[in-house]
């Protein structure tokens, strides 16, 4: 078992995110978020080289669980999230 200090570990995770990741996240479906998409579920990010800055995510993806997920399908707001993490 090899050991691993925490700078080795944030090179890794910047390293991904420069090659680019995606994935559709753990368990997804209705048993983790009744109103979301099922296309909410699958996240890609990217690095765009010439600013640096990191882009990507998903418009149908709530920013975190605290987040709110529009269930409202009489208004229009079923499965859209308030706070969508595609930055």
């Amino acid at each position: 078992h090899k050991m691993t200090n925490l700078g080795e570990i944030i090179k890794e995770i910047i390293k991904r995110h420069a090659y680019g990741i995606s994935y559709r996240e753990w368990n997804a479906g209705k048993q983790i978020d009744n109103h979301m998409t099922n296309e909410g579920f699958n996240v890609n990010e990217y690095l765009d080289y010439e600013t640096g800055f990191l882009f990507g995510g998903n418009r149908s993806n709530c920013g975190t669980w605290m987040d709110k997920m529009g269930s409202n399908g009489i208004h229009g707001n079923l499965g859209i999230p308030s706070t969508p993490r595609d930055g």
